[in-house]
């Protein structure tokens, strides 16, 4: 008994050696291609220098010769930011439009509705009709103004 026992032990010390031994040839194996990557970058940055270097006096020449060309595209732009500024106040403007044409859109629901239950109230004292035909009617009118209330939120996420 204690042979195999002693035998078990030994076996799952010998397997916890090599579990460690496979761990540290990971890690050796991680650090090594770590310091690859290291190196590898290095090099990019030195290789990346020398075409900065190479790139700044091509930049600098172009600037030069541009600016000597550039009189005239100045105003060019200056003037099409002035009409992208007027596009954008337009815009607002039209906005605020629309926004005011929903306004109007929903006060007129509004007195349409209220027309609406005024008229409902007087026919339930006059006829004699029942309390819950009254509340289906006004339960199908208030799900009928959500469903165009949802529409009109749905056009304007898309503008």
């Amino acid at each position: 008994m204690r042979r195999d026992e002693e035998e078990e032990k030994e076996g799952e010390e010998e397997e916890e050696e090599e579990e460690e031994e496979e761990e540290e040839e990971e890690e050796e194996e991680e650090e090594e291609e770590e310091e690859e990557e290291e190196e590898e970058e290095e090099e990019e940055e030195e290789v990346h220098k020398k075409e900065g270097g190479e790139e700044k006096r091509r930049r600098r020449r172009g600037r030069e010769e541009e600016e000597e060309e550039e009189g005239g595209e100045e105003e060019e732009e200056e003037e099409e930011e002035e009409e992208e500024r007027r596009r954008r106040i337009r815009g607002g403007r039209e906005e605020e439009e629309e926004e005011e044409e929903e306004k109007k859109k929903r006060k007129k629901i509004e007195e349409e509705e209220d027309k609406r239950k005024r008229k409902i109230r007087g026919r339930g004292r006059g006829r004699g009709r029942g309390r819950e035909e009254e509340e289906e009617e006004e339960e199908e009118e208030e799900e009928e103004e959500e469903e165009e209330e949802e529409k009109r939120r749905g056009r304007r996420r898309r503008r």
